[in-house]
């Protein structure tokens, strides 16, 4: 459970998930749409959002964070997995 830790990198299928991610919204918006890039400071948002601003010939160098973006707490629960 991600919770509100600082970064808990992104997996393979999550890495393949933003870059499919990126690819529809490539062909919805097209390359350099003006967006103004927004994202969780966590490490995995910012994976995340990197992967997708790459397709849409976006600088993710350029996006702004906002901490209140940050998974819900998830108290004692919090970096552990399902199992």
């Amino acid at each position: 459970l991600q919770g509100d830790h600082a970064h808990t990198p992104l997996t393979r299928a999550g890495f393949a998930q933003a870059d499919e991610m990126g690819r529809a919204l490539r062909e919805k918006l097209g390359p350099r749409p003006p967006l103004a890039l927004w994202a969780s400071p966590t490490g995995r948002a910012l994976q995340t959002l990197a992967v997708i601003a790459e397709h849409l010939e976006l600088d993710w160098h350029a996006a702004r964070t906002d901490s209140r973006l940050v998974e819900i707490d998830m108290g004692a629960w919090g970096g552990r997995y399902y199992a």
